[in-house]
């Protein structure tokens, strides 16, 4: 297996990665996107992702997190929220927010649920966790409540954990918030002061299983690249979330994964996806 490190000093932006540091302009590219945030929401935003990073526990709680085989880990759940295309940059919109829960180790899909929600608060990058924390919360506290039996033992969410730029991304507030394990699985890299990533460190990643540990300019592991599927040519970017270390996050996350998204994940993709095309579709007849 082969794992690196990575601690060089580059910027990354968070949606793809390059082999050349990003250029200053690529950041008010992505600062002009979105609809402008008041620096009072981003200061108030700033201090709760303060008080949520002192939370996090970035160790095993669990015993069936004490074997490599998992011995006792019977349900993982996936977390997804989907947008309508035209809305997803919006200051304000509706959405789908998703949670798959499946069977562990045979990824047959024990129990979902699906919202459509209003989402009030606008996206700046950095801060996702403050526009879908909520509804996410939402369904997995109904879960709780309505179907004990079936609550997960460790959430995967579509997001990131502590590979954040301020360590507690949307995974560690959905973990403290619901006390459950949770991990940190994203697409894309985030933009975060101090690191960096090249095509060539990741690609050259060839067997299932590999890694690369990301490193910040203090030399903490904030996560890592990881090839889930030995036909994906890019990895997932694995942190902790909250109540787990990052090698058990890794070990979860490759037993649940037979392509580069983990099943519970691309479960929950695909279902919060359908109903957004059906919203979508019921919007257009009214129109025609």
């Amino acid at each position: 297996m082969k794992i690196k490190c990575l601690n060089e000093t580059h910027r990354y932006s968070n949606k793809y990665y390059s082999d050349k540091t990003m250029a200053d302009d690529s950041e008010q590219k992505i600062s002009t996107r979105y609809p402008p945030v008041s620096p009072e929401l981003i200061e108030k935003w700033d201090l709760l992702q303060n008080e949520i990073r002192k939370k996090i526990i970035h160790s095993n709680t669990e015993e069936w997190q004490l074997a490599e085989e998992l011995h006792g880990l019977r349900r993982v759940a996936g977390v997804d929220v989907s947008y309508p295309s035209k809305d997803h940059d919006s200051y304000e919109c509706d959405a789908f927010a998703a949670v798959v829960i499946c069977e562990f180790p045979t990824m047959k899909i024990i129990h979902k649920e699906v919202q459509q929600v209003h989402l009030p608060v606008p996206y700046a990058p950095g801060y996702l966790a403050f526009r879908e924390s909520e509804p996410v919360t939402t369904l997995l506290n109904k879960i709780m409540k309505d179907h004990p039996n079936k609550v997960p033992d460790v959430l995967l969410v579509d997001g990131n954990g502590m590979l954040h730029p301020h360590k507690s991304g949307l995974a560690c507030h959905v973990g403290i918030h619901t006390n459950i394990p949770t991990i940190g699985v994203a697409k894309n890299l985030h933009l975060v002061d101090g690191i960096g990533v090249t095509k060539q460190m990741v690609q050259g990643m060839s067997a299932r299983g590999d890694y690369v540990l990301i490193r910040d300019k203090s030399n903490e592991v904030l996560g890592m690249a990881l090839k889930t599927a030995k036909d994906a040519i890019n990895p997932m970017y694995v942190s902790i979330g909250h109540k787990i270390s990052l090698e058990t996050a890794k070990n979860v996350v490759l037993k649940c994964s037979k392509y580069k998204i983990p099943e519970p994940i691309r479960f929950a993709d695909n279902i919060s996806r359908e109903f957004v095309r059906k919203m979508e579709e019921k919007s257009q007849s009214k129109k025609t």
